[in-house]
């Protein structure tokens, strides 16, 4: 009886143990990326980037009015996206999406110069989103399903190797707050 009852314990522990493990890491999956996106916020506030964004919000605004809108569509180009201000992937992609209608813009900017942006301020967007890249990446990766710890840090990892390597002042504010962040949360 005793034995039947030590199995019975060790299957109960070894069920226990099943069922607490994949929720502590979701846990702390859900919090790096959590923690990702709070980098990517710090970076966003510190680097001097705000008027090129603004420039560029103004605009896809403009991009996405019905008069516009019929433009593209003849053209076969696809539509401007407009940000979230509270998602900085909405921004990635707003940004790049905007790029991606550069030449339609500037072939129009002299007869409509609200879809004008200085060559200086298409310079930025593209600076932008490179510096985002690496971010946009990582953030992905630590979404899937089946991450491991080991997953999520070469994902880290990577993702700050793509912010060094690009060496912008955006990239390196990021670079600087996930570093102050990774100690708090690998002591989770």
């Amino acid at each position: 009886d005793n034995s039947n009852k030590d199995i019975d314990d060790e299957m109960m522990q070894d069920n226990i143990i099943i069922a607490i493990e994949p929720k502590s890491l979701t846990t702390f999956v859900r919090c790096s990326v959590h923690t990702l996106q709070l980098c990517i916020h710090d970076g966003l506030k510190t680097a001097a980037i705000s008027n090129c964004i603004s420039q560029a919000r103004k605009v896809v605004k403009k991009l996405r009015t019905p008069k516009y809108c019929t433009w593209l569509k003849k053209n076969n180009l696809k539509y401007a996206i407009i940000d979230n201000e509270t998602r900085w992937n909405s921004l990635y992609n707003m940004l790049f999406r905007l790029s991606e209608l550069k030449d339609f813009c500037k072939e129009h900017d002299d007869e409509h110069p609200d879809l004008k942006l200085s060559d200086s301020e298409w310079e930025s967007i593209q600076s932008i989103i490179n510096a985002l890249n690496p971010v946009k990446v990582a953030t992905l990766a630590l979404q899937k399903q089946d991450i491991n710890l080991g997953d999520f840090y070469g994902i880290w990892l990577r993702a700050i190797h793509g912010l060094k390597s690009n060496g912008t002042i955006l990239a390196n504010c990021i670079v600087n707050a996930m570093k102050k962040r990774q100690t708090l949360l690998l002591n989770n």
